[in-house]
């Protein structure tokens, strides 16, 4: 098992059991993964992770790293960026959950692509930044170019 510090987007995550988070995450290093935040939801929760784990967060996570399982673990992450002005305007968030949806589907478990890493940074800012007539622009040209980057002309 290694340790592995991830700059990562989360992508999506879903309550498991009774205190935990089980989220997707995207980063240059491992491409998409599964992590499980255990305890992350409880109201005391001493880490704070189920606010650090909100989809559209880019994040610093410390993962416990074991290729024989489907899903790591994640025992501290801290948010990086939180793309305040995506989140703060409904139809920015809309095109940003686009993104990470189109990205979740067309992307698999544990391979790597720094250039859809680059694509997905630079759609998220683009996002954050258009004007609101220009937002359906943005995601098209995010799925035009993460199709290039996956190898399709």
């Amino acid at each position: 098992m290694e340790i592995l510090s991830l700059k990562a987007f989360v992508l999506r995550r879903i309550r498991y059991g009774e205190s935990s988070l089980i989220t997707s995450l995207f980063s240059e290093e491992r491409g998409k993964l599964s992590v499980i935040a255990k305890g992350a939801r409880p109201a005391k929760s001493k880490c704070g992770m189920a606010a650090v784990l909100e989809p559209l967060n880019l994040i610093e996570a410390e993962v416990y790293f074991k290729p024989s399982r489907e899903i790591q673990i994640v025992s501290k992450a801290d948010i990086i960026a939180d793309f305040a002005a995506i989140k703060s305007n409904l139809d920015r968030m809309e095109e940003g959950a686009k993104v990470f949806r189109t990205l979740d589907a067309l992307t698999h478990t544990d391979e790597p692509n720094s250039n859809i890493w680059r694509v997905l940074e630079s759609a998220l800012r683009e996002i954050s930044t258009a004007p609101e007539e220009n937002l359906t622009t943005a995601v098209l040209a995010f799925k035009a170019r993460i199709l290039s980057a996956l190898g399709y002309e």
